[in-house]
């Protein structure tokens, strides 16, 4: 008989040990993952100062730490220090893994511009060319340790290379780059940040649910400030040194601020990092302080920091599909569901919905076809965005209760709420009016609000096709907001501002820009430099096919531009120059319209070299010393910005 209990008690212990669930600990949780650039000079080279202080100190040494190893970093110099932590894929592309991948690279041969998303990134390249580069980058890795990674880096990575990298290798997780527009030469705008997610196979930025999920796991690069990383393309407000150190009106213990907000979500998580490209020097103190501020966290049992594999293993067991989420402060309230991003933020003593984004049923742009342009863009569409105009719906003073409600699907407000818009206008009053209204806002089409019998309907008109991303609806007690895009092929009209390297409009010489450097210089000296940005009739960016510049005297010899300018929505620069002096009108057109007419400009001569002739002539002395003053001038205002 107490053989048989002891049997009994033997199987109940081993069946414990079988179906013992893995749990993330009730502390929040931290992942530490540091990116390691090679020797590659063309493409920000990284060094081993991080990698070498951090293996000497055996107090850090104690946190589980992750490195994503570049191409030009899977060698002995940058494993040897971290060869017993654990190591992932920094998926960057640079000319040596290119080449050694059968594949043209699509930058400078010097790598100049490989700080281009198209050239950095898989994004850049084709599906062909994207499998070559990762199998043979994956195949260097096993070749060396045994294996494949179990985790991968990249600031953005198009949908089908995340497919394939988590299908073929086995990858499980995977590190995006922080909310950021324009930063860099890449935007990643309106997704979920500072929280792990399963993405859309056809989108990485958006959470997928059921067939559309993809089983690799998705975090965001630093912890992101909840109220103040929004919409600026100043990279100030995140937990990387290098970001708010470089904010002249840093806060002190910044770090410290960010970490204690993750602390008090319902699911807090967080992410810190370093890339050893940037100066140990000037940040390694700092990122070396922000390792032992969570190190003590941690031995006070305040937050758990994981190491991948673990993270990875308790997240999937816990979360077949992703939860809606949230992220909250006493300024500001996001929400994170199947098919919207919703932000609320305080203004006074005010509570606005200011920020509301479509995430069904988008695809990646980059999923097939290629980035072309110097500047990569997702941007999930949006009804609502305070960083690019001010408007939004107005949910009175109170605070946000059970009184407004957001769902997976949509948002309730209770009639006594008696919810508006920040313009006034009452949802109650435009019902009863059934009168349609346009607003007018800087950099967009017309956004309309049409109301009919039971609910008004909000979206973008442009030239008179109305795409509506809103409804809300007139219930008994309260007000439903709906949000969704019901005619996706009408999408593509909007390309201008939710993807603007595919965007048809042309370009508009009335809003482009044309900063004329200089209109005076010296011949055989200094060239007379004209900065554009060429952009459409909602003074975006756009791109042009076709520069023509003329002069009288001048040949196209005289006038220089970047041979790439047809694949730049950023700004470039026209340089005229002449070896003798002349005094000439110029015009200037991009792709067929007139941009610069009869803009007078003049080259002096060089009196330093031809002392005599200018003596002798009055006229070249003095537009010598005039070009030379201008040339000054320029100078000392140069010198004068840098030292603000």
């Amino acid at each position: 008989m107490v053989l048989n209990f002891l049997k009994k008690i033997g199987l109940f212990i081993i069946l414990l040990f079988i179906f013992a669930k893995p749990a993330l600990s009730k502390e929040p949780t931290f992942l530490i993952i540091n990116q390691v650039r090679g020797d590659e000079s063309c493409c920000q080279n990284g060094s081993t100062d991080i990698l070498k202080t951090i293996s000497k100190d055996k107090e850090i040494q104690t946190l589980p730490t992750a490195w994503a190893l570049r191409f030009d970093a899977l060698n002995e110099r940058y494993i040897s220090p971290i060869k017993d932590d654990e190591l992932g894929l920094l998926l960057e592309i640079t000319p040596s893994l290119a080449s050694a991948s059968g594949v043209d690279y699509k930058g400078f041969p010097d790598g100049s511009n490989w700080n281009s998303a198209k050239n950095t990134f898989l994004i850049g390249y084709t599906i062909e060319e994207r499998k070559k580069l990762i199998d043979t980058l994956f195949t260097k890795y096993k070749n060396i340790f045994g294996t494949y990674p179990e985790f991968t880096v990249a600031w953005m990575i198009d949908a089908w290379s995340l497919n394939y990298i988590h299908d073929i290798y086995g990858v499980n997780l995977h590190e995006l780059t922080k909310e950021q527009y324009e930063t860099d030469s890449y935007t990643l705008y309106g997704g979920m940040f500072n929280l792990p997610y399963y993405p859309s196979k056809n989108h990485p930025l958006l959470p997928g649910y059921d067939e559309d999920k993809l089983d690799i796991i998705i975090v965001r690069q630093t912890i992101s400030d909840i109220l103040k990383n929004y919409g600026s393309s100043k990279a100030y407000f995140t937990s990387q040194p290098n970001d708010y150190l470089s904010n002249p009106k840093a806060e002190k213990n910044y770090f410290e601020k960010l970490v204690k907000e993750i602390v008090k979500q319902n699911d807090g998580f967080g992410l810190i990092g370093f890339e050893n490209s940037f100066s140990w020097d000037d940040y390694g103190k700092e990122y070396m302080r922000q390792l032992n501020y969570l190190k003590d966290l941690r031995e006070k049992e305040k937050i758990a920091i994981l190491p991948i594999s673990k993270f990875i293993e308790i997240f999937q067991f816990q979360n077949s599909q992703n939860p809606s989420r949230t992220l909250e402060n006493n300024s500001v309230f996001w929400y994170f569901s199947k098919t919207y991003r919703a932000r609320v933020i305080k203004k006074e003593d005010h509570w606005i919905l200011d920020d509301l984004r479509i995430y069904a049923n988008l695809n990646d742009p980059y999923k097939e076809n290629p980035a072309r342009l110097d500047f990569a863009y997702w941007i999930v569409p949006y009804i609502l965005d305070n960083s690019q105009f001010n408007f939004g719906i107005s949910l009175d003073k109170t605070n946000i209760d059970t009184k407004v409600h957001f769902g997976p699907h949509s948002i309730t407000i209770a009639k006594s709420r008696n919810p508006s818009f920040t313009n006034g206008m009452l949802f109650a009053d435009l019902l009863k009016k059934r009168k349609k209204v346009t607003l007018s806002f800087p950099r967009h089409p017309k956004l309309f609000l049409n109301p009919t019998s039971g609910y008004i309907e909000m979206g973008w008109d442009i030239n008179g096709n109305e795409i509506p991303f809103l409804q809300i609806l007139d219930k008994k007690d309260s007000f439903e907001l709906i949000p969704g895009i019901k005619n996706q092929n009408l999408l593509s009209n909007l390309d201008f501002l939710f993807q603007p390297d595919k965007s048809p409009l042309e370009m508009d010489p009335k809003k482009t820009i044309v900063y004329w450097n200089n209109t005076k210089a010296i011949a055989g000296r200094n060239p007379i430099r004209i900065f554009i940005l060429p952009r459409n009739k909602f003074s975006r960016a756009t791109q042009v096919e076709k520069v023509d510049i003329k002069g009288n005297g001048l040949s196209f010899q005289n006038f220089s531009y970047p041979t790439d300018y047809s694949y730049r929505i950023s700004p470039w620069f026209i340089d005229i120059s002449s070896d003798k002096s002349i005094n000439t009108e110029i015009y200037i057109s991009l792709d067929g319209k007139i941009l610069a007419k009869n803009i007078p400009i003049f080259f002096a001569p060089d009196c330093q070299y031809n002392i005599k002739s200018c003596l002798l002539n009055p006229a070249n002395l003095l537009s010598y010393i005039d070009a030379l003053f201008d040339e000054k001038k320029r100078s000392i205002l140069e010198f004068l910005k840098t030292r603000r």
